[in-house]
């Protein structure tokens, strides 16, 4: 498990950061609410800081509530995402496919994520 939640942080880390780069291109910037802009650059930094944390950890175990928590939010933006596009398919008639992959990949990260985290012993004061 530990293995396919590494892979996915690298592919979830790289597509949050092509999707920040568009969400941040001027046209959009220019045309988004600030509101969404600010939340949507949240979200995309938090998938980034997720992805690193999963790479930090196999190299070195991080403290298991941190990456309890941080695995825990990446469910819940994973199952967000995808309910949000879902939505966004029934209202609008148009699914955006990528979108729902992305979603589905990083809950599914986060999923793999916590079970090789229930797996490993962990010391309770590392950092």
């Amino acid at each position: 498990m530990k293995t396919i939640s590494i892979f996915l942080a690298l592919l979830n880390s790289l597509t949050s950061v092509l999707l920040l780069m568009y969400t941040l291109s001027p046209e959009n910037v220019r045309n988004d609410i600030p509101f969404w802009l600010a939340a949507k650059v949240v979200a995309g930094l938090f998938v980034i800081l997720a992805g690193m944390l999963t790479w930090m950890d196999c190299i070195r175990p991080m403290n298991a509530k941190h990456m309890a928590l941080c695995v825990l939010l990446l469910i819940m933006l994973g199952v967000a995402s995808t309910t949000w596009v879902v939505q966004l398919g029934i209202i609008r008639g148009d699914m955006l496919n990528t979108l729902l992959v992305y979603g589905c990949s990083i809950t599914i990260q986060g999923i793999t994520s916590l079970i090789g985290l229930m797996g490993v012993p962990r010391e309770v004061n590392s950092l």
